[in-house]
């Protein structure tokens, strides 16, 4: 787990800063029809705070995905993204922290089918920031930064 922490914690590190790179152009979307920066940050931010919860709690934590939305859409610049996106992995680090090793082998199943034991889960936080890390780097690129 101390590895996977890590790759966290250094997962968040490059979200901030390239997040930062785009300034002014952070809630720039391609073709005027993808997804900004800005949005992909927020997400992280709430699939982080989703999973932190979950482990918390060691059952799937509700998903509302009206209200997920409405809040995504609320962190609409660069400060509340990652005003959002900090607290939310304080909270996941602690709870992979503290989750029982009697607890880590239970299985959930997400909202969506899939399933995962709640030590494999945290694994999501990681593969989401980077994943988002990769396209907001794509969005440099088409703008030349």
């Amino acid at each position: 787990m101390d590895r996977l922490i890590r790759g966290i914690e250094s997962s968040v590190v490059e979200l901030e800063k390239e997040l930062v790179k785009l300034g002014e152009h952070a809630t720039w979307s391609p073709l005027d029809k993808g997804r900004t920066a800005v949005d992909q940050v927020a997400e992280c931010a709430l699939i982080t705070d989703w999973v932190g919860q979950t482990l918390e709690d060691c059952v799937i934590a509700p998903m509302d995905w009206e209200a997920y939305g409405a809040t995504k859409a609320s962190l609409d610049t660069v400060e509340k993204a990652l005003a959002a996106l900090k607290p939310a992995t304080e909270r996941c680090l602690a709870a992979m922290r503290n989750l029982p090793a009697e607890k880590a082998d239970d299985v959930v199943e997400l909202p969506w089918g899939e399933k995962y034991t709640l030590g494999e889960l945290a694994n999501i936080v990681w593969w989401n920031n980077t994943y988002h890390n990769g396209q907001i780097c794509y969005i440099q690129t088409l703008l030349g930064i």
